[in-house]
């Protein structure tokens, strides 16, 4: 009767699977901060914030002022 032995995992695969571990755990602990962060973060300490104008209001008056030429 014969003893069988398992063979040992290829490192590439060990790699491979590790890398992927780690990935799913740092991409899940980012995930939960930046939920925690969305949640209950304030949204007035954010960065500075411009508002654009997409449509000019001002009426126009008389002709537009043009450069003059030398």
């Amino acid at each position: 009767m014969g003893v069988r032995r398992d063979a040992e995992p290829s490192p590439l695969r060990a790699g491979v699977v590790h890398t992927g571990l780690s990935f799913l755990v740092f991409g899940g602990i980012a995930a939960a901060v930046a939920g925690v962060i969305h949640l209950i973060g304030d949204p007035s300490s954010a960065g500075p914030r411009r508002t654009l104008a997409l449509f000019d209001t001002q009426t126009e008056t008389g002709d537009p002022q043009l450069k003059t030429r030398l």
